[in-house]
């Protein structure tokens, strides 16, 4: 280092001159290694300090006094042995462009003003050097003597800064430096040195598990140093491809790398790091040892099993179970209790362990989560959500339940922290799970030591730990196909500059993780057990009175909220303690003092497994549920295929009747004047048809009127085509048949048909009808309408006579039962006609007539028009004729004065009748002589029994 020395351009600054550390003599250049003799001579920092101050530097207060020195040191000797390669430089005053061959000859000043002149090294350029001394210059360079020395002066530096491990950063207990604000410079200064400050912070603030692995990884390094220059691998400390290859050959690993050619650019071409040859190594090396650990070539160990690291490679439910019950065999009540309630909130939420433990106390809150089905909504932006689950051994609200015991009941958390509930800063601070102190987080050690533990006894064996149920949530999700979208964006996620937990809560996933699928009916059947009020008391009794002291208080509504949650979660305890007794009874879980008491013991043993398979056996087999509404989905399916063929015939037929009819229509039908003016003018020869027709023919259709009506629009004359209209009383059904001019309505009469309503034409059990049906454009039949008529409850409602019989004469009942009952409306006016009855009665039979005042009805009602048809029939008289007949009758038959009522006389006719059955025994009666003046003409109104006597 002695061929090192100080740059003479600087000798003349007022710094350099003022230190009496280091005398300059004028003229000569002053060896590195005896200025830094001088400057080790220094026993005090604050001379060196104060120097560098008025050089425009300002160090930390942290450096000790070798770091002094060596920056002094540094600063004086680093820019004449590695100049800046720059040739665009710009000069500045004071500082002209310099020849580096003639720095000697430079003139000194006497004085130069440190504030309004650059750094000193910065002035130093290669601008005008000549190839000779470049090629001088890049000799010193690349020296390995020096580059140990500025590069690498300290193997353990050299390795911290190579692999990026601990920048200095500033201490607490440092004094302030003192700043003259007012200068511009100054404050320019200041203002940087915050920036650098808070970077160095910042650093400081990294994640632990990072820093750990720096400096294990530095460790790593140190020790392949010491082994390989013992073994005379390497004879330097500089990082090169040979120490990368033999570093990888080492250890199998590749550290990260500062940029070396940052403060010398020709490391970079001369000593390469980052070579092909170095990533083949990587790559090579690598592939060899993972073929020879699948293969099993490595000493003393097995190849590995085919399933490993793949999707076969699972966990059954039995070996989940049995890792559950391994946490409740704990031999201490706080690890049990601590590893339960990490189990089973870890498998309800998906969440890692290390964010797990995180939580405090008081983000326990109480929330009202509401079904899918109940609410569209799928994202609740705010908490996580534990419910019941499916399985009272998983329920994480029963774990939350025995935690809460075990906190205020047995541990005595209020009392050990003094907690004033009233104020939240006295228990903000309590973490959800905690070891030795409430305020600690408990240790992620610890957490994998109650894994391992819980593996043990379910003798499991698997690398993963804490991170288990992470690990599980996709595969037990995807059997309720739950969305692997919605299950991944379960858990907390921790901010860095808010540490508030804000997830997004897919309803789906959270159902998913508690057993229940989305179109399952929420209710898990464990939680209607019922528990006895007596038990509940036991459970945090001081929560009533806290409620009521802090409740409605300002700023206190999350610590109410929270003692609500902490009374509402009482019976879970003891359901799911029950579950847990009924499989481990041995657990230190039923040390509790409410679990240990007899009456509650009693209760888990005896009256909690009745009531529970109670329950269970009233619930139902879910496979025999599921059976039976497949059998009537599937029996829904195939009559609505039924239905639906059925409706493609009528459609079909319908679409054929259609254009069946409006062929007449079509535009090959219609008038042609062109060939109607052929026609016209064709001789009569060749035209028979107009042989008797004048000779002088029109040239265009004569025009009938001057002004001819509206027409009517087609709306109204599509619905008069269907044969039926609406009036204000019931249906009716066109007994004209439709016009064939365009502009003449369908005409209504007095005798159209009185139809039944529009329920009468659909069958029962299926689909009812909006209209009635389709009767076309010619003149509506009673055998159309009867044969339409699916329905009879209605008919005799529609068509019944609207009079009894003792207010009907002999006339107007042979009427009715003949020719058919004339319907009138409000003002009295006829507008239409009922069918006759006695067509009624041959093609519906008694189906018409069922209920039971419509059977009275009818025995009075069809004992006279029978009796007036047999008498037609057997002696061939008119109607007229029978009807006199029985007026006659009326008087001779009856026993007062007055004479028979026309109900009382259909009564008489039916004891006749009865009573000369019963004399002939079946036979006919003899009929009686017809009377003397029997006109000879009546044989022509016999009736027949297809249709009514006229």
């Amino acid at each position: 280092m002695s061929d090192c020395h100080i740059n003479p351009a600087l000798r003349d600054n007022p710094g350099v001159a003022s230190l009496s550390l280091a005398h300059l003599v004028s003229g000569e250049l002053i060896p590195r290694n005896e200025f830094s003799t001088q400057l080790a001579s220094a026993a005090r920092k604050q001379p060196l300090i104060n120097e560098l101050t008025r050089l425009g530097h300002h160090p930390a207060k942290s450096w000790n006094l070798e770091k002094l020195q060596q920056y002094l040191l540094d600063y004086w000797t680093m820019s004449e042995r590695y100049p800046t390669p720059s040739t665009n430089r710009i000069s500045t005053p004071g500082c002209p462009r310099q020849n580096i061959a003639t720095v000697n000859a430079l003139p000194q000043s006497s004085h130069i003003d440190r504030f309004s002149t650059p750094d000193p090294r910065q002035n130093i350029t290669m601008v005008n050097a000549s190839p000779d001394s470049l090629q001088g210059s890049d000799q010193a360079v690349n020296t390995s003597a020096s580059l140990d020395d500025n590069f690498d002066w300290d193997g353990e530096q050299g390795a911290k800064d190579l692999l990026g491990f601990d920048q200095d950063g500033l201490e607490d207990d440092a004094e302030e430096e003192q700043w003259d604000l007012a200068d511009d410079d100054h404050f320019q200064k200041f203002q940087t040195n915050t920036c650098v400050a808070a970077a160095a912070r910042s650093e400081g603030n990294c994640r632990r598990g990072g820093m750990k692995t720096q400096q294990s990884t530095v460790k790593i390094w140190k020790l392949f140093l010491a082994e390989e220059k013992a073994a005379d691998h390497v004879h330097d400390n500089i990082v090169d491809e040979h120490l990368l290859l033999r570093f990888i050959v080492w250890s199998g690993d590749r550290p990260k790398l500062n940029r070396r050619e940052a403060q010398v650019p020709t490391l970079a071409s001369k000593r390469p790091v980052t070579t092909v040859h170095v990533y083949d190594a990587v790559k090579t090396r690598m592939t060899e040892a993972l073929q020879i650990a699948r293969q099993g070539l490595i000493s003393g160990e097995d190849a590995p099993d085919i399933v490993a690291n793949t999707f076969l490679n699972q966990i059954s439910e039995e070996q989940m179970r049995d890792v559950g019950y391994g946490f409740l065999e704990h031999r201490e009540l706080h690890p049990t209790i601590n590893g339960m309630l990490a189990w089973t909130c870890q498998n309800a939420t998906g969440n890692r362990g290390d964010d797990f433990r995180a939580l405090k106390l008081c983000d326990m809150q109480p929330y009202e989560l509401l079904h899918p089905n109940l609410e569209t909504e799928t994202i609740n932006s705010t908490y996580s959500t534990f419910i019941a689950h499916r399985n009272p051994e998983m329920c994480p609200l029963g774990a939350m339940a025995i935690y809460h015991h075990y906190l205020h009941n047995y541990y005595k958390l209020g009392e050990k922290l003094k907690i004033d509930w009233a104020q939240n800063s006295t228990w903000w601070q309590v973490c959800f799970v905690f070891g030795t102190s409430p305020v600690v987080p408990y240790n992620k050690s610890n957490l994998y030591n109650l894994y391992c533990q819980a593996y043990k006894k379910a003798s499991l064996a698997s690398n993963i730990k804490a991170h288990l149920p992470r690990h599980m949530l996709g595969y037990l999700q995807a059997k309720l196909g739950v969305n692997p979208e919605q299950t991944s964006k379960l858990g907390w996620s921790k901010n860095v500059y808010m540490d508030t937990y804000s997830p997004a809560l897919p309803k789906e996933a959270i159902l998913g993780a508690h057993g229940y699928k989305t179109h399952e009916n929420y209710s898990p059947i464990w939680t209607l057990v019922g528990v006895p009020e007596s038990f509940l008391s036991l459970i945090c009794p001081m929560a009533e009175g806290i409620v009521v002291a802090i409740e409605g208080q300002p700023n206190l509504k999350g610590a109410t909220k929270y003692w609500l949650m902490v009374i509402r979660l009482r019976p879970y305890l003891f359901q799911c303690a029950a579950a847990l007794y009924q499989v481990r009874p041995d657990s230190a879980l039923f040390w509790l003092p409410v679990l240990i008491c007899a009456d509650v013991r009693e209760w888990m043993t005896t009256e909690y497994p009745t009531q529970l398979a109670v329950l269970q056996a009233k619930q139902g087999s879910p496979v025999d549920l599921e059976q039976m509404q497949n059998a009537i989905l599937r029996h829904s399916l195939e009559e609505l295929r039924a239905l639906q063929v059925e409706s493609n015939m009528q459609i079909h037929k319908l679409m054929v009747l259609i254009e069946r009819r409006t062929q007449v229509l079509s535009p090959a039908k219609a008038y042609s004047h062109e060939t109607y003016s052929v026609l016209s003018l064709s001789s009569a020869d060749s035209n028979p048809f107009l042989q008797s027709s004048s000779s002088s023919v029109m040239r265009t259709p004569p025009r009938l009127r001057l002004n001819p009506p509206t027409a009517i629009d087609s709306q109204t004359r599509a619905l008069e085509n269907m044969g039926v209209y609406e009036t204000e009383e019931t249906l009716r059904g066109f007994a004209c048949p439709s016009p064939k001019s365009p502009t003449v309505p369908r005409l209504r009469t007095e005798i159209d048909l009185v139809l039944p309503p529009v329920s009468a034409f659909s069958k029962k059990g299926t689909p009812q009808m909006l209209w009635p049906p389709i009767f076309g454009q010619k003149s509506v039949k009673w055998e159309d309408v009867f044969t339409h008529i699916k329905q009879f409850d209605s008919l005799w409602d529609t068509w019944k006579c609207s009079k009894t019989l003792d207010k009907m004469t002999l006339h107007e009942l042979w009427h009715n039962w003949n020719i058919g009952k004339d319907a009138c409306n409000s003002q009295g006016e006829v507008t239409g006609r009922k069918p006759p009855i006695c067509l009624i009665e041959q093609h519906f039979g008694a189906k018409w007539h069922l209920g039971p005042t419509a059977c009275k009805s009818w025995e009075r009602l069809h004992e006279i028009p029978e009796w007036i048809e047999l008498e037609i029939q057997t002696w061939g008289i008119s109607p007229e004729t029978a009807i006199t007949e029985l007026e006659e009758m009326r008087s001779t038959a009856s026993t007062a004065t007055k004479p028979l009522g026309t109900n009382a006389l259909s009564k008489h006719i039916k004891e006749a009748r009865e009573s000369a059955a019963r004399t002939t025994q079946g036979h006919a009666p003899f009929p009686a002589p017809p009377p003397v003046n029997t006109p000879s003409d009546e044989s022509s109104h016999l009736p027949t029994s297809s249709q009514p006597i006229s």
